[in-house]
């Protein structure tokens, strides 16, 4: 279930969902490999989404 999608030029997540279980998933898309960058940007949304409550 999507809870939030993307929008252009904000610092956020491309997709944020909830599995069956309740459980937060944070998808970072990229067009070609993604380096260490891309991570350290993935756990930034991941510390970010661990202050929300839904």
């Amino acid at each position: 279930m999507p809870v939030f999608q993307e929008r252009q030029w904000q610092a956020e997540a491309d997709i944020y969902a909830l599995n069956e279980s309740g459980e937060l998933v944070i998808f970072e898309l990229k067009r070609a490999s993604a380096g260490k960058d891309a991570v350290h940007q993935a756990l930034r949304y991941a510390q970010d989404a661990g202050q929300w409550s839904y």
